[in-house]
């Protein structure tokens, strides 16, 4: 009996969406705010970026890995330390941890960890494992820094804005780009930390998209594209969107409505624009 067997017994009513599959990827699809896990096949070892929501889906994953090679290591890469990114962190103790340096020196962590309690005691949720917040084996520190993983160049950048801490990867092999709760389909920018900061991300990903010829982009949530004129659609509403804001002024009513029908799911998005709205009002971090 291997060590995913003894502690995580194959449970074959548990399901999870599978949003996208081919041979290099799998993006898995939460319940909860159309979220997405995603786990990359690397040859050698496997990339598990971001395991989420719920505990019988984070066991669907986990399932999935150990189903397919048991014999692989795992990375586990965080892009950003919003708690519904790190929630899936304690089912993976054997993994190799990789996440950006303002995610290890992240001040409010404790709050962090308090969000997922609160979450999980609002439903009634019990977890097979601890909750604690991620312990980083390897710190990305400097822009463009680069990991050879399996068969595989990855390379990683910050992606500050939506909030302090965020990083996106880009697989040169693969022509992959990770985004983390960036440039995504269904969800307008929501900003926490700067929207200056936003817009220079936003910048950083049109960069890279170029120089290495992105042509699949995994949001945190929404839909994975492997449609390079859909990238650049979203790309184009997100900037529009920030930049409205970086004028001084508030957003046009009619503006806001019409990136909003692009996006969907209009209450929500009208929520986070009036969270952007008070932030603005608030003061940039950078004003």
């Amino acid at each position: 009996m291997d060590r995913h067997s003894q502690k995580y017994p194959m449970k074959k009513k548990s399901k999870m969406k599978i949003q996208y599959q081919d041979r290099h990827l799998t993006v898995f699809e939460s319940a909860l705010y159309r979220t997405t896990t995603s786990v990359l096949n690397l040859g050698t070892a496997w990339l598990l970026v971001d395991p989420n929501w719920l505990p019988q889906e984070i066991n669907f994953i986990r399932d999935y890995i150990y189903n397919q090679d048991n014999r692989r290591d795992i990375y586990l890469l965080f892009t950003h330390s919003d708690f519904d990114h790190i929630l899936g962190y304690g089912a993976f103790p054997e993994a190799v941890t990789i996440a950006h340096r303002n995610f290890v020196d992240h001040p409010f962590h404790n709050k962090t960890v308090q969000d997922i309690l609160d979450f999980d005691d609002s439903l009634y949720i019990s977890r097979p494992y601890d909750i604690k917040y991620p312990e980083i084996d390897i710190v990305i520190d400097r822009e463009g820094q680069t990991l050879k993983l399996g068969n595989q160049d990855i390379v990683f950048y910050s992606a500050r804005g939506h909030i302090r801490d965020g990083m996106m990867a880009c697989l040169i092999e693969s022509q992959i780009c990770i985004a983390g709760d960036y440039l995504s389909n269904i969800e307008i920018p929501w900003v926490e930390y700067s929207f200056k900061e936003y817009y220079l991300t936003l910048r950083r990903f049109e960069e890279n998209i170029r120089n290495y010829h992105i042509c699949g982009l995994i949001p945190g949530h929404g839909d994975y594209t492997s449609s390079v004129k859909n990238i650049e659609e979203r790309l184009a509403w997100d900037m529009q969107y920030i930049s409205e804001f970086l004028k001084g002024a508030i957003p046009d009513d009619q503006f806001v409505e019409s990136i909003i029908s692009v996006k969907g799911f209009p209450r929500q998005n009208q929520n986070i624009h009036d969270k952007n709205l008070t932030f603005r009002q608030s003061g940039d971090v950078f004003s």
